[in-house]
Formats: structure tokens, C-alpha cells, sequence
């Protein structure tokens, strides 16, 4: 009998210690999240954070959660967090980084898409998803820069014809006096 008090002591103790509580809290957020209710997700990982703001796992998961709401600039910005922590595993780095490259694209950040895509490679020479998706990334940024060069272009040769005609205005007044 006094063994079953014992464990039962001992049961009830752990289960009421924070940790204990945080793992639960986790839990159910991580549920959460694979129901696909995000929104719920999102605040219960944020209120998670609170207490442990450096949290690389929670991080990870609050920006795929963001992520998933397709709210991509928070996504980036805690992807960049468990990034910049570099208190993960070889594999879950190169996992935010790949997700950081994800975030970046779909904010048209190519350049920063780019060189987290060529990041998880050099962790992971053979993965193929950042290897695709680097290029998709190259593609899309020579097309991005393409597209300001023709709108700097468009943009001079406007100014070029408003001074024109500014030019023929001021000329025209010259000839009525």
C-alpha cells in the first residue's frame, strides 16, 4: 500500500510541475496545429514563448504556424530567429532554413530565398527540394530584375517626354511674347 502511495505521490507531483504543464501546453498546441486550426495554434505557441522566448522548437513551430496562415513576414521572422540561435541540429537547421527560403520567396525576397536555399545546401548538399527551389528562386529574381530595369527604363523615357513637353510649353509662351 504504501508503494501505490508513493508512486501516486510521485505521479501527481510531476504532473504539476511546470515542466510537466509546459509539455502538456505544447502538446495541445502541436494538436492544434495538426487539426489545422492555426489560429488557435498561433496563440497557444505565442503564450508558450512568453516564458521561453528562445525556444528554438517553439520558434520553429510558431513560423509554421505562420507559415501556414500564409502570414509569410512573421513566418520569415521566426524562421530567422531558430536561425540566428544555431542551437539546433544539422537537420533542423537546415529545416529553418529551408522554411526562412519558403517565407522569403513568397514575399518575393529572391535574393534572401536564394542564399537560405544555397544555406541548406551546404548543410545538405543532396537535398532536392532546396535545389529546386533555389532555382525557381534564380529564375524569379533574374525576371524580377528584369522588371525594374524595364521600369526604370519606362520611368526615363517618361520624364524624358514630360521635360519634352515642358520644353514645347515654355517655347510656345516664348513665341506668343
Amino acid at each position: 500500500m504504501k508503494i501505490v502511495t508513493v508512486l501516486t505521490f510521485l505521479f501527481v507531483f510531476c504532473c504539476t510541475s511546470l515542466d510537466c504543464l509546459a509539455w502538456f501546453d505544447e502538446y495541445r498546441a502541436a494538436g492544434l496545429y495538426n487539426e489545422g486550426k492555426f489560429e488557435e495554434a498561433e496563440k497557444a505557441f505565442s503564450d508558450l514563448l512568453v516564458d521561453n522566448p528562445k525556444d528554438a522548437k517553439l520558434l520553429f513551430n510558431c513560423g509554421d504556424t505562420f507559415y501556414k496562415e500564409k502570414k509569410y513576414d512573421k513566418a520569415e521572422l521566426y524562421f530567422d530567429k531558430v536561425r540566428s540561435l544555431n542551437l539546433l541540429s544539422s537537420s533542423n537547421t537546415e529545416e529553418a532554413n529551408f522554411n526562412y527560403g519558403n517565407a522569403s520567396f513568397q514575399l518575393e525576397k529572391y535574393a534572401t530565398a536564394c542564399r537560405a536555399y544555397e544555406k541548406v545546401l551546404e548543410i545538405n548538399s543532396d537535398n532536392k527540394k532546396a535545389k529546386h527551389n533555389l532555382e525557381v528562386a534564380k529564375k524569379k529574381l533574374r525576371e524580377q530584375k528584369q522588371r525594374e530595369m524595364e521600369n526604370q527604363n519606362n520611368s526615363d523615357e517618361q520624364k524624358e517626354k514630360q521635360e519634352k513637353k515642358e520644353e514645347e510649353k515654355e517655347n510656345q509662351k516664348k513665341k506668343q511674347n
